[in-house]
């Protein structure tokens, strides 16, 4: 399985991850850095990359049409290591 991770989220989790056994880029790290949604839709399809993603503008608008998954982190503004700890705790 890939993963993308969206720009408002961590490099970290991309690597955590890919710590994980998973293949997962961080969008920064792929060229996409403050680029629109659609485009990111684009490539995760080109890709088959399930997005990850904590903006909920992201989910609502841009999933017309493309065919991708997306899981969406409807966590605040934590540190990184309590963002990791909680999705690790499920």
């Amino acid at each position: 399985m890939r993963f993308l991770v969206d720009e408002q989220l961590p490099i970290a989790l991309a690597h955590w991850i890919a710590d994980r056994g998973y293949v997962a880029e961080h969008v920064s790290e792929v060229g996409l850095s403050m680029q629109p949604d659609h485009t990111i839709v684009r490539h995760a399809a080109c890709t088959r990359a399930v997005i990850v993603t904590k903006d909920e503008d992201f989910v609502a608008s841009t999933l017309r049409g493309e065919t991708v998954t997306v899981v969406w982190l409807r966590v605040g503004n934590v540190r990184n290591r309590i963002l990791l700890a909680r999705i690790e705790a499920g």
